[in-house]
C-alpha cells in the first residue's frame, strides 16, 4: 500500500536565533496533500531547501500566534499571490487554535498589500477535537497549556494505521497525555534542561514522564533553545521514557512507514 506519511523538520529551534536550528516548522506529506505544521520565521527558505516547493501546500496548521510559529504565514500568502507565471488556483486552507480567526483579521489590516486571493479563496478556521476529515488522513487538535491559546495536533492515515502528534509549545498538563495516547511518533516541544524550567514549556524529564504515560512508541524533541545542545536532554528524557528518543535536527527526514 503506498501511502507516504513523511516529516520534514525545517527548524527545530525556538525565537532565539540560532545558526543550527532554524524556528519552528514541520513539512509532512500526507497521502496526497503536503501540510505545513507551524511556519516560523525562513520556513518557505528552508521548505525550498528540503526540495520541497511553497506552491504546492495544500493545508498549513498552526498551534499558536507566537511569532516563532507564525511569521511565515503572510510572506507564504503573498508569494502565492505575487509569484511571477504562477496562478494558483486550490484554495488556501488555515487552521489553527481557538481565536485564530480574529488573529488573520488583525494580520489583513497590517500590510498595505490584500492578502486574499483573486484566483483561489483563503479558508481560516479553528481546529477542535472532534476529527476533520481529508483526502485519506485526519486531524484533530486539543488545547494544551501555554500563555497563550495553544493547541497540539493529532494526524492519522487510517489505512496505513500510523499516528502522529505534534505539540507546539505546552508545559506538563493532563491535556498532553490524552492526546498522544498510543501514537506512534510524538514530536513534542523540549525547550529547557531540568535546571531551567519556564511556564509554558516543557523539560526533557517533564516530557519522559507524559510520553511513558501516553505509551507513544517514539519520541523526538524539538523547539530547542540553545541550552538544550549544551546539555544532554536525550538522556534526561530517557530517565523516565522507556521508548526511543532523540533530538530532531534540521533538515532531518523520517517516513512513518519505517517505524
Amino acid at each position: 500500500m503506498d501511502i507516504p506519511f513523511e516529516i520534514t523538520f525545517l527548524g527545530t529551534g525556538t525565537c532565539v536565533p540560532s545558526v543550527r536550528r532554524g524556528s519552528p516548522g514541520l513539512a509532512l506529506r500526507v497521502c496526497d496533500d503536503l501540510v505545513l505544521l507551524d511556519a516560523g520565521s525562513g520556513t518557505l527558505r528552508s521548505l525550498l531547501a528540503a526540495g520541497m516547493d511553497y506552491r504546492d501546500l495544500t493545508h498549513l496548521l498552526f498551534t499558536h500566534a507566537h511569532p516563532d510559529h507564525s511569521a511565515a504565514l503572510v510572506p507564504f500568502l503573498v508569494a502565492t499571490k505575487y509569484t511571477p507565471g504562477f496562478t494558483r488556483t486550490d484554495d488556501v486552507r488555515i487552521w489553527g487554535p481557538p481565536g485564530f480567526r480574529g488573529f488573520f483579521a488583525k494580520l489583513t489590516t497590517a500590510y498595505a498589500l490584500p492578502l486574499e486571493g483573486e484566483t483561489y479563496d483563503v479558508l481560516v478556521d479553528e481546529a477542535t477535537a472532534s476529527p476533520h476529515e481529508e483526502g485519506g488522513w485526519r486531524f484533530m487538535a486539543k488545547v494544551l497549556r501555554h500563555p497563550v491559546v495553544d493547541v497540539g495536533y493529532r494526524i492519522e492515515v487510517p489505512d496505513l494505521g500510523r499516528t502522529l502528534v505534534y505539540t507546539g509549545d505546552t508545559e506538563a498538563c493532563p491535556e498532553l497525555a490524552d492526546l498522544a495516547r498510543g501514537a506512534d511518533l510524538l514530536i513534542s516541544e523540549c525547550s529547557f534542561p531540568d535546571d531551567q524550567r519556564m511556564r509554558g514549556h516543557l523539560t526533557p524529564s517533564e516530557l519522559g514522564r507524559a510520553a511513558e504515560e501516553a505509551g507513544v512508541g517514539r519520541l523526538l524533541l524539538t523547539h530547542l533553545y540553545p541550552a538544550c545542545d549544551e546539555e544532554d536532554v536525550v538522556l534526561a528524557c530517557r530517565k523516565f521514557y522507556s521508548g526511543p528518543v532523540e533530538k530532531a535536527e534540521d533538515g532531518m527526514r523520517i517516513s512513518l512507514r519505517g517505524l
